[in-house]
C-alpha cells in the first residue's frame, strides 16, 4: 500500500482512502462476525429450534376485513377447534405471492394456525419467562395463544412486522415446572396473496432475546444508521453543489441521497392506524425506488461527463409514469407494487447493460466502480423482490438496503477521489509554477547584476563624457584661447591671471554640482551664495540674497545641477562684464500658475546699465543659458527695469512634462556624443 506523502505531509488520495476504508471498515465488520459468533458459541443454548409444527388453515367468515380492527377481534375470538384439521408442517412455511394478483371486491380471507407443545422446563422461574422468537411473519397482524388463551398480537406495527422479528414472552403464571403447555401462532392472510413464516425458536428470554436483537440489528437497526449516514452525506454534498453550480453530478448525488432515504422509511416509520394514509403512504416509499434510480443514473452519466438525452428522458417519463400509476388513486386489478418492481428491474436492466459497456470500452476506475455498485443494487434489489414475494426462504434478511447505502457510499467515494487528484494535480502544477518562478527569479537576478552593472558602467560613461564636455567649453576653451593670445604676445598679465580665475571658477562649479544635494535646490544655491558673493564683492558689486521656502526638485540631479549652475554663472559673468552694475541680487520663490502647476522661479537682477533685449547676439551668452535650460524644460525671461539694469527670470517647473525626459535625454546623448568625438579629435 502506498503510504507516502505529499511536500506539504498530506497523504496521497490513493493511501488516505484505503486506510480510511480499513479504519472504518475493519472494526464494523469484526463486531458484526462477533455478534454472528456469539450465539453459536454459546456452550448451553436453552432453547429449541422448532423443525416442525401442526398447521390448520382456517377459512375466515365473509366479508372479514383486511385491516387493524378486524385483526384486533380476531386475536379475542377462538375458532372451532374441533373443526380443525392438523397437518404436520415444516418450518420455514411460505404460500408464494402468484404471479398475476387479482382482487376481489370481497377478498377471502383464512388464518393460519401453527400449534406446538412443549415442557416447561424444571428450573424455570416465574422473574424469568420463556419467548417465542420467530425470524420474520408476514401477512396481517399475528397474535400467539397459549392453551387456547391469547396472550399477544401484533395491532400497532403489523404493516412492518415482516422486518421486525417476532418476539412474545410466554407467562408462566398459571404454568408449573415441567407442566406440558400448548403454543400456537395465528397469521391471518388474503388467501390470494399468501404469508410467510419464518424459523421459530421457544425457549428462556434470555437466551433468545440475543438472537432477536442480532436479527433486528442486521435488518433494522444497521441500515437506519446506513440511511443516517447517508443523509448526511448528502447536505455535505448538496453544500458542495450551492458552492459549485457547474458541478451538477453533486446536485443529483444529494437527490440520490433523498430517493434512498425516503426508500428506506418503512425500516423505521408504518401507518396501521389509517388504511387510506397507510396506501398512500406505501405508494410513496415504493415509488422513491424507481426515483432513486433515475437520480443516480443520472448522476453517474453527469459525473462520467455523458449525455444521453433520449434515454435520459425515457427514464423521467418512465418514473413519472410509474409513479402515477402505482398511486391509490384507482383500484388496479394488478398488484401495483409487483407492476412497480418489476418493470423497473426491465429498465434498470438497460441501465446496468449501458453502464457495463461503458465500463469495458473505457477500462477507467470510476467506469469500473460505477459497473460494481449498479450491478450490486441490481442484485439486492432482485433479492428483495424474490424475498417480499416468498419465492426465497422467509429467515433470509433484507439487502437493497446495503446495496443501496454502499451505492451511495462509492458515488462519495468517487467523488472524494476525484476532489483529491484535483488537489494533487493543483499541488504538482504549483511545484512546477514554484520551479518555474525560481528559475525565472535566478534569471532575473543574473541580468539584474548584468543590468546594474552595465547602468553602473553607463553612468561611468555618462559622467565622463559630461566632464569631458564642461573641460571641453569651459577650462579647455579657457586655456586655449589664453594660450593662443600668449604666443601671439597678445595677452597681459591681467589677462592671463583673469583666464586662469576663470578656470579655477569653472573647476568650482563642477564640483559643486558632483556634491550630493538630494534634489534640494536650495542647497545647491547656498552652496554657491559664498563664492559669488566673494567673486561681487571682488568686483565692487553689493549682492542681496532671498531665498524662500523652496519644494524639492526630483529630476535635479548632478547633470542638471552643473546646467543649472552654468546658467547662473553665465548671468553674473555677463553682468561683470558688460552691466558696470553696483548691485546685484538673487531671488528663488515657489510659485502656482492658474493652471495649477507649480513651479520655482529664480530671478537675478542688476542695476547696471542694461542692453537691448531684442537684439540677437552671434556669441554663445543667452543662446547657451536657453539651450542649457531647455533641457531641464525651463524658461527664460529677460526685460530691462525702468528703474535701469536687467532682470533675468527663470521659471523652473517642480515636475518635469512626460516629453522632457525623453528630450533631455535624447539631448544629452546628441550633445555628448558630438562633444566626445570632437574632444578626441582636438
Amino acid at each position: 500500500m502506498d503510504f507516502s506523502a505529499s511536500r506539504h505531509g498530506r497523504i496521497t488520495n490513493t493511501s488516505a482512502i484505503q486506510w480510511a476504508l480499513w479504519l472504518v471498515g475493519l472494526p464494523a465488520g469484526l463486531a458484526a462476525l462477533a455478534i454472528l459468533a456469539w450465539s453459536t458459541l454459546s456452550p448451553e443454548p436453552s432453547y429449541q429450534r422448532l423443525g416442525s409444527v401442526q398447521r390448520w388453515l382456517e377459512p375466515l367468515p365473509e366479508g372479514t376485513a383486511f385491516n387493524r380492527d378486524a385483526f384486533a377481534q380476531l386475536a379475542q375470538t377462538p375458532p372451532d377447534f374441533s373443526k380443525a384439521v392438523w397437518t404436520d408442517t415444516a418450518l420455514p412455511d411460505v404460500v408464494e405471492l402468484p404471479v398475476e394478483g387479482k382482487r376481489k371486491p370481497n377478498e377471502p380471507m383464512a388464518r393460519a394456525w401453527f400449534r406446538f407443545y412443549v415442557t416447561v422446563p424444571a428450573d424455570a422461574q416465574p422473574s424469568e419467562p420463556l419467548a417465542l422468537y420467530g425470524t420474520r411473519v408476514m401477512a396481517g397482524a399475528y397474535s400467539v395463544w397459549v392453551d387456547g388463551v391469547p396472550v399477544w398480537a401484533e395491532l400497532d406495527n403489523w404493516r412492518i412486522q415482516w422486518n421486525h422479528p417476532l418476539f412474545v414472552t410466554i407467562p408462566l403464571a398459571q404454568a408449573k415446572p415441567g407442566q406440558r403447555i400448548e403454543v400456537a401462532l395465528a397469521v391471518p392472510y388474503q388467501i390470494s396473496q399468501g404469508y410467510a413464516v419464518g424459523s421459530l425458536y421457544f425457549g428462556k428470554t434470555s437466551s433468545l432475546k440475543l438472537s432477536k436483537d442480532l436479527r433486528a440489528y442486521l435488518q433494522l437497526h444497521l441500515p437506519v444508521m446506513g440511511m443516517f449516514m447517508v443523509g448526511l452525506m448528502g447536505i455535505f454534498t448538496l453544500a458542495m453543489w450551492r458552492k459549485r453550480r457547474t458541478e451538477q453530478e453533486h446536485a443529483w448525488l444529494a437527490l440520490t441521497a433523498v430517493a434512498l432515504i425516503v426508500s428506506n422509511l418503512q425500516f423505521t416509520h408504518e401507518i396501521s392506524n389509517n388504511d387510506a394514509l397507510a396506501a398512500w403512504y406505501g405508494a410513496i416509499v415504493d415509488a422513491a425506488t424507481s426515483w432513486l434510480f433515475i437520480t443516480f443514473f443520472t448522476f453517474a452519466l453527469r459525473f462520467n461527463k455523458l449525455h444521453f438525452p433520449k434515454t435520459e428522458l425515457g427514464l423521467l417519463a418512465f418514473t413519472v409514469l410509474n409513479t402515477t400509476l402505482t398511486m391509490p388513486l384507482w383500484d388496479w386489478q394488478v398488484n401495483a407494487l409487483r407492476l412497480q418492481h418489476y418493470i423497473t428491474i426491465l429498465i434498470y436492466l438497460h441501465m446496468v447493460g449501458l453502464f457495463t459497456w461503458l465500463a469495458v470500452k473505457h477500462r477507467t476506475v470510476e467506469t469500473l466502480v460505477f459497473c460494481l455498485a449498479i450491478w450490486m443494487l441490481l442484485l439486492t434489489g432482485l433479492h428483495d423482490i424474490s424475498y417480499i414475494t416468498s419465492h426465497l426462504e422467509p429467515d433470509r434478511i433484507w439487502l437493497f438496503p446495503y446495496g443501496a447505502f454502499v451505492l451511495f457510499v462509492l458515488a462519495e467515494y468517487l467523488l472524494q477521489r476525484r476532489y483529491l487528484q484535483a488537489l494533487d494535480y493543483v499541488e504538482q502544477s504549483n511545484a512546477q509554477l514554484a520551479h518555474k518562478l525560481q528559475e525565472q527569479h535566478t534569471k532575473l537576478e543574473a541580468q539584474q547584476t548584468q543590468l546594474v552593472a552595465a547602468q553602473r558602467e553607463a553612468a561611468k560613461l555618462a559622467e565622463r563624457a559630461r566632464l569631458q564636455q564642461d573641460i571641453h567649453d569651459g577650462i579647455g576653451s579657457t586655456l586655449t584661447s589664453t594660450l593662443m593670445n600668449l604666443r601671439g604676445n597678445q595677452a597681459t598679465p591681467q589677462s592671463a591671471a583673469q583666464a586662469v580665475l576663470e578656470c579655477i571658477e569653472d573647476i568650482r562649479v563642477v564640483m559643486e554640482s558632483l556634491e550630493p544635494h538630494a534634489n534640494d535646490l536650495t542647497t545647491l544655491l547656498g552652496s554657491l551664495r559664498q563664492r559669488l558673493a566673494g567673486r561681487l564683492d571682488g568686483a565692487g558689486i553689493q549682492l542681496d540674497w532671498h531665498i524662500g521656502d523652496l519644494p524639492h526638485l526630483p529630476w535635479l540631479d548632478a547633470p542638471q545641477a552643473l546646467d543649472l549652475l552654468r546658467v547662473i554663472q553665465e548671468i553674473v559673468t555677463n553682468t561683470l562684464k558688460h552691466a558696470s552694475a553696483t548691485r546685484m541680487s538673487l531671488t528663488a520663490v515657489a510659485l502656482t500658475d492658474s493652471a495649477g502647476k507649480h513651479a520655482v522661479q529664480l530671478a537675478l537682477e542688476d542695476n547696471g546699465r542694461g542692453f537691448d533685449t531684442a537684439q540677437k547676439f552671434t556669441g554663445r551668452g543667452l543662446g547657451n543659458i536657453r539651450a542649457r535650460l531647455a533641457l531641464m524644460g525651463a524658461s527664460l525671461h529677460t526685460h530691462n527695469l525702468l528703474t535701469g539694469g536687467v532682470r533675468h527670470s527663470i521659471a523652473l517647473p517642480v515636475v518635469l512634462s512626460p516629453v522632457c525626459p525623453r528630450r533631455f535625454e535624447k539631448l544629452r546623448l546628441v550633445v555628448i556624443t558630438t562633444l566626445v568625438r570632437s574632444y578626441s579629435l582636438d
